[in-house]
């Protein structure tokens, strides 16, 4: 299980784009790092429910 929880972290941290990516983009920027910001978040929760499911 701890396999599962680095590589989720890793994965979703590939997955995210770079800071000048969005700050290239002007707007359009602004609404993909929010989206990272989420992403995020999700994956947070994500892993955090792994963690919890696997001494469950």
């Amino acid at each position: 299980m701890w396999g599962i929880i680095t590589t989720t972290g890793a994965i979703g941290k590939g997955l995210l784009l770079k800071p000048y990516v969005y700050t290239t983009y002007g707007i359009v920027g602004v609404i993909l790092h929010s989206t990272k910001l989420i992403l995020e978040r999700i994956l947070c929760l994500l892993q955090i429910q792994i963690f919890f499911y696997y001494y469950e």
